[in-house]
């Protein structure tokens, strides 16, 4: 990021703190691809964001909070670990990075493991609001047109709910930092109206397979769900 960047960024809807947390995500995961041990000094990193040492001091600090930074006295600050890091941080990191097929490739992996697990304990334990839930935001999506901001969100609070629904509160907060993690995904995913509207039959595919309480036709609704993704990302050039 060159000299004062974070000045003249303001008009793309993000805040002044987020654009400095922004720009020094990119400045740590520069030094990480390096092989770098820590951020520069706080001199040069004032002079590469154009930014005075209060607002840097304050995006430091929310790094540090997230334990992406660990400063060290008179020695620097540190870079700590992806794996040592807070689940905030990685939604932020994930949020902030291009999307690649590797990552693509790694959360489908996840996802599949996640989502199958929960459309079989939501079969065994949903209740009535859980599936009234799930009902409305079938009706959102295909309301929308599926496609847009709103069918992303709709797609993602379908999936919480079905997570909720699981009645295992430990796994549907995996869930729902999943969903979090893949909210960029999940954009680019419902550019397409045709598309969302495939999501609309697969989510009433599930939903019904929910109430009917087969653990199995549920699993086996999501993995045909999962396919459809995955059929998409193999075929789409990634940024």
């Amino acid at each position: 990021m060159a000299r004062g960047d974070v000045e003249q960024a303001g008009t793309h809807g993000e805040s002044r703190s987020e654009l400095v947390v922004n720009g020094l995500l990119r400045i740590l995961e520069l030094a990480e691809a390096r092989g770098e041990p820590r951020l520069p000094k706080e001199r040069d990193l004032a002079e590469q964001l154009g930014i005075g040492r209060t607002a840097l001091r304050e995006g430091l600090s929310k790094l540090e909070s997230l334990q992406m930074i660990a400063p060290r006295q008179g020695s620097g600050l540190y870079i700590v670990p992806t794996t040592r890091r807070s689940p905030e941080a990685l939604v932020l990191a994930e949020n902030s990075a291009p999307l690649s097929a590797k990552s693509i490739g790694e959360a489908m992996a996840v996802r599949a493991l996640l989502e199958i697990e929960t459309a079989k304990l939501a079969a065994l334990n949903h209740e009535r609001n859980h599936l009234n839930r799930m009902a409305l935001e079938i009706e959102r999506l295909e309301r929308c047109g599926g496609k847009g901001v709103e069918a992303a969100e709709a797609d993602q609070e379908f999936h919480r709910a079905l997570s909720i629904a699981s009645g295992n509160n430990t796994l549907a907060q995996f869930v729902d930092l999943f969903l979090r993690l893949s909210w960029r995904r999940r954009l680019k995913y419902f550019e397409s109206s045709e598309r969302g509207l495939e999501s609309v039959a697969d989510h009433k595919a599930i939903l019904d397979a929910i109430a009917s309480g087969v653990p199995e036709r549920a699993c086996a609704e999501v993995q045909q769900h999962l396919n459809q993704a995955e059929r998409f990302w193999a075929t789409t050039k990634q940024e």
